[in-house]
């Protein structure tokens, strides 16, 4: 998901449809968006929870994505935009929690690394 292109599709879905946020907080933190989708009333469409706990390659694929995304946005206002979404869906916090859970071994520096450049 570096291409530019593909960034500005996924910017714009995010924005009329609010799924591309979402997708990427289960990524990373599965706990973070199950409470996110307790928080909102019920939609038809809304994504059903698997159950699954956190895997650090999903983790680690979710945060570059949310990198890859953030730094293919070149306007100042869709970063703004963007970043105003990211907070309210949940993200942010599931990138600090990302954060301070892989700072204790070494085995998670790549995660650790993708998670601070957001």
């Amino acid at each position: 998901m570096a291409s530019p292109d593909t960034c500005q599709t996924l910017e714009k879905l995010e924005i009329k449809r609010h799924r591309v946020l979402p997708i990427l907080v289960e990524l990373i933190s599965p706990e973070i968006a199950r409470a996110y989708r307790e928080e909102q009333p019920e939609d038809e469409d809304e994504m059903t929870d698997n159950g699954s706990g956190e895997d650090l390659g999903l983790v680690h694929r979710g945060v570059v994505c949310v990198r890859n995304l953030f730094a293919n946005l070149y306007a100042k206002e869709d970063r703004k935009t963007m970043s105003l979404e990211a907070d309210s869906r949940g993200l942010v916090r599931a990138l600090v929690q990302t954060i301070k859970s892989n700072t204790g071994g070494t085995e998670n520096g790549a995660v650790l690394k993708a998670a601070a450049e957001d």
